[in-house]
């Protein structure tokens, strides 16, 4: 077996690009639109504008792909391996740094790993899926600080004050930007506790500052629930720390005990992978949750008994429950599982494979049956993989799949609807549509109601139409949603010559922010056929103001011109 770090660099270079070549092609997915291709931001901000967004460095990537007209799915996808690339390197050398902290030496394990976290088919979708760059940047800061943190506790033990303060340079650098990335990135701070407590010299000053802490943090509890202003902070930090007040935090960790089981039997046996999961709160038993606890607890007790003989596998235990901490635990957010979320946590589920077999070869001397395994192992992930990867290159398949999985996803439902009108299978678009609205009822979707009614428009039901959008839009918080089903209404009366109607409906789109060119278009056409050359006059100019590219808006306002000048 090669052992040269070089080699095994290239070959994993190799490897990922073989088994991701094919998603190349693949077209952009649902969230891209609105992220990249939809996102004005990247076509017209600047860059004092992108450090108002929360996860301004992905956003920043795209702009400058942007401004360099490297703007293609092709194009993204290719960063979006290039990043995946690097993580995988960065998995290797902290693989390698980890065992060498045991006082090991094993480039075969870091490789393997590596390896494995590079084909790995449950790291497919946010190597493929573009507007998930967010996860590969977080991941990508979140390997870099963990590697810089060893490297940093190194050169204090060793008293090296240059490569100390360097080491220093690059974490700050790297938290602040792993914390702009994704906001789940901050979880890195257990990981450093748990590198101190597993691999670091633990004298009296560290007892100290644990004890300090320790008494620091009981201290702001006590305050926090026993002042006015402490539960007036702890409001604050539980607004702050949810995604939707529709579920309780305790649902969302009882729901949470059994999707990471899930997500766990996919990094082993990653069958029936899928982008949506028709997940909720009352979706497992009372036995099944407590069973999910209890293997938890197992795990992580075993993780503890090991903590002397083999502290690269508890780190590894630790290490995967701290990169779920965020998205899978306390706060609440309204989709409960998405692959995505188990990127960098497989770093760890790799290194625990890998350490594992190689730990059995050794104890029952079966060295070539446990490099047999592996390798089959990889073979069969990176078919797997490969075949997933495919699935992406076709949409209208990849949402057919979808569906089959998640029968019930208004999301998923919508897309193929989607899919299928874009391939003119307008029947089976309408079947996919009426379901999607009937399973969205209990949690009406902007996007469903949106498309629910433009299919609607386009069926001329009218009096089911309007019936609906007075009762949809009152609970349709989405102005871009709003403004679309606001705008399909206009030009269902429009069609049928209730211009009134449709006056009032436009008009509401253009009293909204970000209103649609289209609706701005049809009030200036109304004013024409009322006759009303000086409403339609400044209405395109209202557009031309907004919109000034618009060429319908442009050939229009010429001609209101010219007829204006000869009414003269």
């Amino acid at each position: 077996m090669f052992t040269n770090t070089k080699s095994h660099l290239a070959f994993l270079v190799i490897a990922i690009f073989a088994i991701y070549a094919i998603s190349l092609h693949a077209p952009f997915y649902l969230d891209d639109f609105r992220n990249i291709q939809e996102n004005s931001l990247l076509q017209t901000g600047s860059i004092q504008d992108f450090f108002l967004q929360s996860r301004f460095i992905g956003t920043l990537t795209f702009f400058v792909q942007e401004k360099l007209g490297l703007n293609s799915a092709l194009e993204y996808r290719l960063v979006n391996i290039s990043i995946h690339i690097l993580n995988t390197f960065l998995v290797y050398f902290l693989v390698n740094s980890l065992l060498s902290l045991c006082g090991k030496k094993n480039k075969t394990i870091a490789f393997f790993t590596a390896l494995i976290f590079a084909i790995h088919p449950l790291n497919s979708q946010p190597v493929i899926y573009v507007v998930q760059r967010y996860t590969l940047m977080s991941a990508f800061f979140y390997l870099l600080s963990t590697l810089t943190y060893i490297q940093f506790r190194k050169a204090i033990n060793q008293k090296h004050k240059t490569r100390t303060l360097s080491f220093v340079l690059i974490l700050v650098i790297s938290i602040f930007l792993g914390w702009f990335s994704k906001q789940n990135f901050i979880s890195v701070i257990f990981v450093f506790v748990i590198l101190e407590l597993l691999f670091f010299k633990r004298d009296k000053s560290y007892k100290t500052l644990y004890s300090s802490l320790l008494f620091l943090g009981i201290s702001l509890l006590i305050v926090s629930f026993t002042t006015e202003s402490g539960r007036e902070f702890i409001k604050l930090i539980d607004s702050a720390s949810r995604e939707t007040k529709d579920i309780s935090r305790l649902d969302y960790f009882y729901a949470q005990l059994n999707v990471l089981w899930i997500y766990i039997g996919k990094f082993f046996v990653p069958i029936d992978l899928r982008l949506e999961y028709s997940i909720f709160s009352n979706s497992f038993s009372n036995l099944t949750t407590v069973t999910s606890f209890i293997g938890h607890l197992c795990l992580l007790i075993s993780s503890i008994m090991l903590f002397k003989k083999r502290p690269e596998i508890t780190f590894a235990i630790l290490f995967f429950y701290c990169g779920h901490i965020i998205e899978s635990s306390i706060i609440p957010i309204r989709d409960f599982a998405f692959e995505h979320r188990t990127y960098i946590s497989n770093f760890a589920l790799s290194f625990l494979l890998v350490s594992i077999i190689t730990e059995c070869g050794k104890a029952f001397n079966k060295q070539k049956e446990v490099l047999t395994f592996i390798s089959i192992a990889i073979v069969t992930y990176s078919v797997f993989t490969l075949h997933r990867a495919e699935m992406w290159s076709d949409k209208e398949a990849f949402f057919e799949n979808e569906a089959s999985l998640s029968p019930k996803s208004p999301r998923v439902l919508t897309a193929l609807a989607k899919e299928y009108r874009n391939n003119g299978k307008i029947d089976k678009a309408n079947a996919s549509l009426e379901l999607a609205f009937i399973h969205s009822k209990n949690e009406l979707r902007e996007d469903v109601a949106s498309n629910y009614i433009a299919m609607l428009v386009e069926q001329k039901r009218i009096a089911e139409a309007n019936k609906l959008a007075r009762l949809l839009l009152p609970k349709i918080k989405d102005l871009q949603s709003k403004n679309q089903i606001l705008h399909n209404l206009g030009a269902l009366n429009f069609q049928i010559g209730q211009l009134e109607l449709a006056k009032y409906y436009f008009s509401q789109v253009c009293k909204n922010p970000h209103p649609l060119a289209e609706s701005f278009y049809s009030l200036a056409i109304i004013a024409l056929k009322q006759k009303d050359l000086k409403t339609a006059e400044r209405t395109l100019k209202k557009l031309l103001s907004s919109s000034p590219s618009y060429r319908p808006g442009q050939v229009l306002y010429a001609k209101v011109i010219e007829a204006k000048n000869l009414k003269k």
